[in-house]
């Protein structure tokens, strides 16, 4: 921890002097996410790491969202999230399109949820369905859903423009990396480089000169647009007096995707038992 706050002013004095280093807002941020909600499919796929005092484990989670039209026509939203630990699936959370399932695979347990359960008319749920998500999801599937909510936030049709991005480090001015051929260490995480070139920039921010937490976003360059591709993130913390670094980036992807004939679709196993909707609240 002490090489890391030694290091990294040297770095930053390194980006002011030699890097393309320029202030930015998050319009480009809130725009890719307006295009997403636009998108009938998404697709995240997040691996990370996580450390407490040198010790170490990975997680992986992959979430999938497809919109779709109900048997009365209602347009409804299809999620499913998957948590592995160390390589071994810890949680599937399945929206079918009538109920959101929660399945702890540790503990062989699962929750169901009505999709009307948040209230409103079977036109809202599609809306709902990222509050009933940010409700009952927990450990690091919540990154993603973090994410997917502000693509839904106020959507109560599919494809309307509420999609927004609320700053995961409010109170910091964000920077773009730009300069072609010049590359650039994360603060946390000096070990992954970002390289701008004619093909891709990046969005950074991080909150404060000798940081704790830091969020970066990869553009790819298009004609009319530029797509966001990948995000970066990492964060410290302390645990009772043990130091906590979480670590991972997150590939995007809203085209050109098909689903196996599995995936949205959940059968609680014949050990699993239900377990109430705990209240949120």
């Amino acid at each position: 921890m002490l090489v890391r706050k030694i290091i990294f002013p040297a770095i930053m004095g390194l980006a002011a002097s030699s890097f393309c280093q320029v202030p930015t807002t998050n319009a480009e941020i809130v725009l890719a996410m307006q295009r997403f909600a636009t998108s009938p499919t998404l697709k995240l796929t997040l691996d990370g790491t996580e450390t407490i005092n040198r010790r170490g484990k990975t997680f992986h989670v992959e979430t999938s969202l497809l919109v779709a039209n109900s048997p009365s026509g209602t347009v409804v939203g299809l999620i499913e999230i998957v948590e592995y630990q160390n390589g071994q699936m810890t949680q599937r959370t399945v929206g079918d399109g009538q109920t959101l399932w929660i399945y702890n695979v540790q503990s062989l347990e699962y929750m169901a949820m009505p999709y009307g359960i948040l209230g409103g008319d079977p036109s809202s749920y599609f809306a709902k369905l990222s509050d009933g998500i940010g409700s009952y999801v927990e450990g690091f599937g919540t990154y993603p859903v973090r994410f997917l909510r502000d693509i839904l936030y106020r959507r109560d049709t599919f494809g309307s423009s509420g999609a927004t991005y609320r700053s995961w480090v409010p109170g910091f001015v964000p920077v773009q990396f730009s300069n072609i051929n010049q590359s650039f260490p994360d603060p946390i995480n000096p070990s992954r480089v970002y390289r701008p070139d004619q093909t891709k920039f990046f969005v950074h921010n991080a909150n404060g000169a000798n940081p704790s937490k830091s969020i970066t976003f990869e553009f790819e360059i298009g004609n009319s647009s530029n797509q966001l591709t990948s995000c970066y993130f990492s964060e410290l913390t302390s645990v009772g007096n043990r130091n906590r670094l979480v670590d991972w980036q997150m590939g995007v992807l809203s085209s050109g995707l098909s689903f196996p004939p599995e995936t949205f679709q959940f059968i609680p196993p014949k050990r699993a038992r239900a377990v109430p909707l705990p209240k949120i609240g």
